[in-house]
């Protein structure tokens, strides 16, 4: 995959890619925030080297819904933020971002960023996010 201005990408990349025109790059500041779990549901929050994962369980043993946030310096990159579709519009969303953001605080990072996609940019904001640009990319069709 690769990422740029939606007119140089189109102009460079071969016929055998396609364009992704949904992302929208955003930032936040680190910083300690509160966040609860919703009853019914069981939150864990993993760090292996560069690499932290968020996931939630339904009391019936369900994934729910993950996330993930890699390290890079005082960076962390957030990415596969998924919520299952059964479980959707129950805060998990909210609690996954509040949780990895309160790891990163405490392992040093300072700064967040994220590309979301359109459904995803609402929910980034409401959490203090903000909106840098536009975030068009391309991929090979063969991924």
């Amino acid at each position: 995959m690769i990422a740029g201005p939606s007119e140089l990408l189109r102009s460079i990349v071969p016929a055998s890619w396609t364009m992704d025109e949904g992302g929208h790059l955003m930032t936040v500041a680190f910083a300690p925030a509160a966040y609860a779990v919703p009853d019914g549901y069981r939150l864990t929050v993993e760090t292996e080297g560069p690499l932290t994962v968020a996931r939630v369980f339904h009391a019936n043993g369900d994934l729910a819904a993950s996330a993930r946030l890699g390290r890079t310096d005082d960076f962390g990159v957030f990415d596969k933020v998924v919520t299952a579709p059964a479980h959707r519009r129950r805060g998990l969303g909210t609690l996954m971002m509040r949780a990895l953001a309160v790891q990163a605080h405490a392992l040093g990072m300072a700064w967040g960023l994220l590309v979301a996609s359109d459904d995803g940019r609402a929910l980034y904001e409401h959490l203090g996010w903000s909106f840098v640009s536009d975030f068009p990319g391309a991929r090979s069709k063969r991924d």
